[in-house]
């Protein structure tokens, strides 16, 4: 019987020596799986910035000095003449300018059947305080009448300063138009209209567009440019039969 129970006890001990042993061969307990990474937010796109639109240099009031010379290719009627703008004096209160080219044939508004002929030269005034264009005289010819002066004078009224410009700004004036016998006097107002970028054969210059109307009718457009302290495009429909049309060629400064 102490045999047997012996016996017994030697396979207790073996089966727990079994069962241990199995768990360590299992390598014990399973390692904890590491957590699989949540993927993170794609970073939001960075915003394209929108382009400004380019804006003309502004500042005060344009400064000439004598010397100062700007050349213009002058068209009407698809005819092409060089018209030379020199700053010939200058005073406290205007500057002085002289307009030289070759003699050109124009059409007067009012009376079309006439024509005449520009003779070389025209001188411009400009008021130093606002470069208001207060004067223009020119010689013309006719068959009938002779040789004659065309006169033209500006008078200006700015509620606000003139400059620097800004679109939307708006002044008022009288025009006076006075060859020989022929005199018209007419209300005009000009309005900065838009900023534009404008190509002429000086190059392409960011500009502000001015226009000048009298009624209900436009007489001019301009279109300056800081980079030459004047006007690199105009339109003018004011004196001749069809539009004229000038473009800047080049600008020297004194």
């Amino acid at each position: 019987m102490s045999h047997r129970k012996l016996l017994f006890g030697v396979v207790l001990l073996l089966v727990a020596a079994l069962v241990i042993g199995g768990v360590g061969c299992g390598g014990g307990a399973k390692p904890t799986p590491t957590p699989t990474a949540t993927p993170t937010a794609a970073g939001t796109p960075t915003a394209v910035a929108t382009p400004t639109a380019t804006t003309p240099a502004g500042g005060g009031v344009p400064t000439w000095k004598v010397g100062d010379k700007w050349v213009y290719n002058v068209t009407y009627k698809e005819v092409t003449a060089t018209f030379t703008e020199t700053v010939t004096s200058a005073d406290a209160d205007t500057y002085a300018t002289s307009i030289a080219f070759a003699s050109v044939d124009r059409k007067e508004k009012m009376f079309v059947s006439t024509a005449l002929t520009m003779d070389t030269g025209m001188t411009k005034k400009y008021s130093v305080a606002d470069l208001d264009e207060v004067e223009m005289k020119a010689t013309i010819k006719t068959v009938a009448a002779g040789t004659l002066t065309f006169v033209k004078t500006g008078t200006y009224t700015h509620a606000t300063s003139k400059w620097p410009l800004t679109v939307g700004a708006e002044w008022t004036g009288k025009l006076k138009r006075d060859v020989s016998v022929t005199k018209k006097e007419g209300n005009i107002k000009v309005v900065v209209e838009k900023t534009e970028s404008v190509t002429v054969p000086a190059g392409t210059f960011d500009c502000y567009k001015l226009v000048t109307t009298e009624g209900t009718k436009t007489i001019l457009e301009e279109w300056y440019s800081a980079d030459v302290k004047s006007i690199v495009k105009r339109v003018e429909n004011t004196y001749w039969d069809q539009p004229e049309t000038w473009e800047l060629q080049s600008y020297t400064p004194k």
